[in-house]
Order: structure tokens, then C-alpha cells, then sequence
């Protein structure tokens, strides 16, 4: 928190200043929340044994993941994220 606040002052303020009047707080945490799962839903049909925790995906050393390297993961999260930055934007209601 501290170092966002320090890096970003002025997204910070407008962070706060949405909070006063929406749930912005939940809806990213909805957004974050779906995101996830499709990582890890594309990840089970590849067949890999995957888990997160928090934002991160972690892979288990298994056989079933003998195959699977950082950069496919790094593929798939960009895929979903992109996917998901050409959908319509959020309409924000008071």
C-alpha cells in the first residue's frame, strides 16, 4: 500500500475519492476474482495440477506438469486479460 501511495499519489486520491460513492473496492475484487478462475479453469484443461493463491498461480512438481513452463502460464494470463480489456467497458451507476 505504502509504495503504491508513493509511486502513484494521484491514482491513489482518485481510488479514494470512487470509494466515497461506489463499491469499487468490491467490484475489482469480483473482477480479480473471475479472472482467476478462468486462469486456473484454462490451466485444469491443459490438464496441469494448479493452484493460487492470491494472484499467484502455483504450479506443483508433478509428473502431470513435467511440461509446463513459466512462459505458458505468463501466455494464458495475458490471453484472459487481454480478452478481458477488449470487452465493453464498466458502466458506472450512482
Amino acid at each position: 500500500g505504502k509504495k503504491f501511495i508513493e509511486l502513484y499519489p494521484n491514482v491513489h486520491q482518485v481510488i479514494r475519492e470512487i470509494k466515497k460513492v461506489t463499491k469499487l473496492p468490491n467490484l475489482m475484487m469480483m473482477w480479480e476474482s473471475r479472472l482467476m478462475k478462468e486462469i486456473l479453469n484454462t490451466c485444469y484443461d491443459q490438464g496441469w495440477k494448479v493452484v493460487n493463491i492470491h494472484d499467484a498461480i502455483i504450479v506443483f512438481d508433478v509428473e502431470d506438469n513435467a511440461s509446463v513452463r513459466p512462459i505458458q502460464i505468463k501466455h494464458i494470463i495475458n490471453e484472459i486479460y487481454n480478452q478481458e480489456a477488449t470487452q465493453k467497458p464498466i458502466e458506472w451507476k450512482k
